[in-house]
């Protein structure tokens, strides 16, 4: 009868055990499931980041070229002259559109630009050209519309009224009656002989998204896309060019395509699939489409006049990628993961069936001895179930206990086998310390100290040493779980291998300031480290160089090999042009077939020096393709720093004009900022 009670008693606890464990792996597994789940949104969260950067990057990048090449045509005598006979004219005749003379004076200047138009436009994706006169803001020319022209865009284009009124140049985005564009607006002056000169009008260099767009596209993997609000492209422009030029409006979203690198925007735009992704706020999302997981980034796009004015953003730009590869990695793992934690609980079934057996035979012995034993086995049994529930929480970590009484420390096999020991050792508490890195140390045990002080539980990342002498990034937890007074007797915790974390941390480091394609210093880095210098250079009246180095006609390179043979050209290129400079030197890449140099204590000569031998070195290599051998020059601009320079853009613009000339001079050569 005894017996049979007994059993039934062992019955019952087993399903209540047996349980509890289901509860416990359930837990555990839902928590695995949590932190993967952050984990993505962190990543997603990174990868938005990113994009955001890169865009406004290239933005600014566009929108310095655009001013760039309005300054260059305005600098121009024959334009100035042109430009101010009109000028002149139209306001003897009225303003306006003008009469006879105007369109005389007009259609000069529009004849001694068409060559250059085109020109403008295959290299440098020039998309408007247009002077503007005053009063109000008064369309004299459209290079790139001839036929339009003497319309009023007072409170239209506020960057060119700005210009008009303090004559000084401006960039940014903002849409026309036309055309909605990345605009450069610099004043043009004429200079008489022996007279002060004399302000005409300005002139606007303007371009699309459509390149920058694409380029973003092969950088990142990704797609992008510009979109407007309905109501602001139904005001700035006129309701005949917004079909024939970039726009478009789907029909389920209220607003208008201005660009996109990918067309499959049109088609998800028209459905109701991005109804967290209407507002203005900036965001990223992950949404399930059919087929696939794609993440999508979404953040505001201002013109010039909201951002001069802090108002409401004019649209938004949009960013997806595919994330279904990686969707499937993440599931793929849980599954492993889950599979893992069905098999230890299995063991953990088996195990304890059998201690339930052993119970059974030994039970009435406990019972006879329970009494003497009662209050010793209340605390072994709380100390127990401390390390029950640190082993249940550590599937796959070490685990260690030290009794500071007896100097004592025990690892498991997983401790050892992760520093890559093959046999398990008796070990004291100091000899823990000589596993730990030594930069390391000091802040551990301050960690350990505050612990014991407050009695709350640690946990703490340092370097352990291996068998082999290398050192594995770690996570360390540990806890007091038992006191004598008021010091500590028994601690126990956990050891993770947080090694992949910590890699994954440095590569998304390296990532952020490296260009993805040569291993070259990337454009965020290059204007980081050139702000620096500068500053260091006018401090101590260094010298200090920049050479902006732009590959030649190498759009008929991927024209004629294609895109692969394209970047055979940049790798082959950055690693010739890297043996040339000193370590102190930086190379980077900004941007497609662009590249820069910054020089640090090098004088006019030397810069001049090292940037023939550049070009003399491209011009002598030969790139392998298909058989074929092909070879490219270069044209490289020189810009020295000046005592007057208060910031970067400075020595940067004078590198882009010497560029600008030696491409305009007939390529494969050097110029100066001096010449």
């Amino acid at each position: 009868m005894r017996f049979l009670k007994n059993w039934m008693r062992t019955g019952r606890l087993f399903f209540l055990v047996s349980g509890l464990l289901a509860l416990l792996f359930i837990g555990l597994d839902f928590g695995i499931e949590q932190r993967s789940q952050q984990q993505l949104l962190t990543q997603l969260e990174l990868e938005a980041q990113g994009f955001r950067n890169g865009f406004e990057m290239s933005h600014r990048d566009l929108q310095l070229q655009m001013l760039t090449l309005a300054s260059l045509l305005a600098e121009n005598n024959r334009v100035q002259t042109l430009f101010h006979q009109g000028a002149r004219v139209l306001d003897s005749e009225g303003g306006g559109a003008g009469q006879a003379e105007a369109a005389f004076w007009r259609s000069a200047l529009f004849n001694y630009l068409g060559s250059r138009w085109q020109l403008m436009q295959d290299q440098y994706g020039l998309r408007q050209l247009q002077f503007h006169v005053g009063p109000g803001v008064t369309s004299f020319l459209r290079v790139h519309n001839p036929g339009m022209f003497g319309d009023q865009m007072s409170g239209i284009r506020p960057v060119i009224e700005d210009v008009l009124q303090d004559q000084q140049p401006r960039s940014g985005f903002e849409t026309g009656r036309i055309y909605s564009g990345i605009r450069g607006v610099v004043p043009v002056w004429f200079n008489p002989p022996r007279q002060p000169r004399q302000f005409v009008g300005v002139l606007e260099a303007g371009t699309s998204f459509d390149t920058q767009l694409q380029r973003l596209d092969q950088q990142y993997s990704a797609g992008f896309a510009v979109l407007l609000k309905r109501d602001y492209v139904e005001q700035q422009v006129w309701e005949s060019y917004r079909d024939d030029n970039s726009f478009h409006l789907p029909e389920a979203c209220n607003c208008y395509i201005e660009a996109s690198s990918r067309d499959e925007i049109q088609d998800w735009l028209q459905q109701d699939l991005f109804s967290p992704l209407v507002d203005d706020a900036t965001q990223s999302v992950l949404l399930k489409l059919p087929g696939k997981h794609v993440h999508f980034t979404r953040f505001v796009l201002a013109d010039y006049n909201s951002q001069k004015y802090n108002a409401v953003p004019v649209g938004s730009v949009w960013v997806w990628q595919d994330k279904s590869a990686l969707i499937l990695a993440i599931h793929q793992e849980r599954l492993k993961m889950r599979v893992a934690l069905v098999l230890v609980y299995m063991v953990a079934l088996g195990l304890l069936i059998w201690l339930l057996r052993l119970t059974q035979r030994r039970l009435q012995w406990r019972v006879d001895v329970a009494v003497q034993q009662q209050l010793n086995t209340a605390r072994a049994l709380e100390v127990s179930e401390q390390r029950y529930q640190n082993a249940l929480g550590a599937v796959n970590d070490g685990l260690w206990e030290a009794d500071f009484v007896t100097g004592e420390l025990h690892w498991d096999s997983r401790c050892f086998e992760m520093l890559g020991y093959a046999e398990p050792r008796d070990l004291v508490i100091d000899d823990w310390y000589t596993f730990i890195h030594p930069e390391d140390l000091p802040s551990i045990q301050n960690t350990i100290e505050e612990h014991l002080a407050n009695q709350q539980s640690y946990s703490i990342e340092y370097r352990a040493c291996c068998a082999d002498g290398s050192w594995l990034w770690v996570e360390g937890r540990g806890k007091v779980i038992q006191w004598q007074g008021d010091s500590p007797h028994i601690m126990t915790g956990t050891v993770t291998d947080i090694s992949a974390r910590k890699h994954v941390e440095s590569e998304l480091r390296r990532l952020s300031v490296t260009d993805s394609l040569t291993g070259l210093s990337n454009r965020r880095y290059f204007f980081k480290r050139l702000s620096a210098l500068l500053a260091a250079c006018q401090r101590k009246s260094r010298p200090m160089a920049v050479l902006m180095l732009d590959i030649d006609h190498f759009k008929a390179v991927n024209d004629q090999h294609g895109h692969a043979a394209g970047d055979a050209i940049l790798m082959e290129f950055s690693n010739a042009v890297s043996q040339l400079l000193r370590q102190s030197d930086l190379l980077a890449r900004l941007g497609g077939e662009e590249f820069a140099i910054l020089l640090p204590e090098t004088d006019a000569q030397g810069a001049w020096e090292l940037a023939e031998r550049i070009r003399q070195v491209v011009a002598a290599a030969r790139v392998e393709i298909a058989n074929t051998q092909v070879s490219v020059t270069v044209s490289i601009g020189i810009s020295q720093r000046l005592d007057s320079d208060i910031s970067e853009d400075e020595v940067i613009v004078r590198a882009d004009n010497a560029l600008y000339r030696a491409k305009s001079r007939g390529r494969n050569r050097v110029e100066s900022d001096a010449a």
